[in-house]
C-alpha cells in the first residue's frame, strides 16, 4: 500500500495526533505509530511545515496533517551509519551503500542526516565530504562553524586526500586492467590485485562527485567490450589530512 493524504483538523476531531489519524485513516494504529516514528507525518501550520515525531502530539483546529504511507518503507530494514572516530571538533563516519543523505516526504529515520542528528543528540554538525547516495564510504563531519571553515579551506587547497575504490567482478587479467586504468585516467590510479579493484587517489573535493564515478564505470564498460567484467561499487575508502586541531597527520580508513 502506497498513499499520501492531507487532512484538516476540525473542531469535533480529536486533538491528539494518533487518535486523529486512527479516526480518519483506514490503517492500523500500530502502523500509523510506526509511520510517525519514520518521519512520514507532517504538520502544516500556515506557512510552516514540519515533521511530527510524537504520536501523542497535540494538534489544533485548522492544522493540516499530511501522511505519507508506504508499506515497503515501513518494512525495510534500516542500514545504520557507524562512527569511525570522534576527534572532538570533527568526526568520521561510515555510510553503507544506498543510504540517502537526506529524507523525503515518506520519512527520514533511515537517512544519514537523521542518524547523525540523533547520535549527536541534536547538536549542530556540518558535512564536509560524503559519498553519493549510491556509494558507501567515509564521511567527514565538522562539529562547529570554525572547524567547518577550516576543513573547507583545506579541501579547496587540496589538503584533504580521498581514496576511492571501484571493485569489479569477472574474468580479466590484472595487468591488463592496471595498464588500461593508468592510460585512460589522469588520476593516481592502481589496481588492487587481491580484490580486483581500481584505486583512485585525489586531493580535490571532486572525490565525492559523480563524474569520477561515471569515469570509472566508463573504463569498465570499455573493457567489457573484450572482457566479461561487471562494475560492482564505488566506495570512498579513506580520508587523509593534517588534523586541524592537533596539527598531526591522520589517515582514516572505512570499513
Amino acid at each position: 500500500m502506497h498513499t499520501d493524504v492531507a487532512l484538516e483538523v476540525e473542531r469535533e476531531d480529536s486533538h491528539v495526533l494518533i487518535d486523529f489519524l486512527v479516526d480518519n485513516i483506514n490503517i492500523s494504529k500500530t502502523r500509523l505509530k510506526k509511520c510517525i516514528q519514520l518521519g512520514a507525518v507532517w504538520l502544516v501550520d500556515g506557512e510552516h511545515r514540519q515533521r511530527i515525531r510524537k504520536a501523542t502530539s497535540r494538534i489544533q483546529e485548522g492544522d493540516i496533517i499530511e501522511v505519507f504511507y508506504d508499506d515497503a518503507r515501513l518494512e525495510s530494514k534500516a542500514l545504520n551509519c557507524e562512527l569511525i572516530e570522534d576527534c572532538e571538533e570533527y568526526s568520521l563516519w561510515y555510510k553503507p551503500q544506498g543510504v540517502p543523505m537526506q529524507g523525503d516526504n515518506f520519512g527520514d529515520s533511515h537517512c544519514v542526516s537523521r542518524q547523525i542528528e540523533y547520535a549527536r543528540k541534536g547538536e549542530d554538525y556540518w558535512v564536509i565530504t560524503q559519498p553519493s547516495d549510491a556509494q558507501s564510504g567515509l564521511m567527514l563531519i565538522a562539529h562547529s562553524r570554525n572547524i567547518t571553515n577550516t576543513l573547507n579551506d583545506m579541501l579547496s587547497a587540496g589538503q584533504i586526500e580521498s581514496t576511492l575504490m571501484l571493485t569489479v567482478k569477472g574474468d580479466i587479467d590484472v595487468t591488463t586492467l592496471k595498464d588500461y586504468v593508468v592510460t585512460k585516467t589522469s588520476y593516481r590510479a592502481h589496481v588492487d590485485k587481491s580484490r580486483l579493484a581500481i584505486i583512485i587517489k585525489t586531493d580535490t573535493h571532486s572525490a565525492t562527485k559523480k563524474w569520477i564515478e561515471d569515469d570509472l564505470f566508463n573504463i569498465v564498460c570499455e573493457l567489457d567490450e573484450e572482457n566479461e567484467i561487471v562494475a560492482q561499487e564505488v566506495s570512498l575508502k579513506s580520508i587523509a589530512l593534517i588534523c586541524p586541531v592537533k596539527g598531526k597527520p591522520r589517515n582514516f580508513e572505512g570499513l
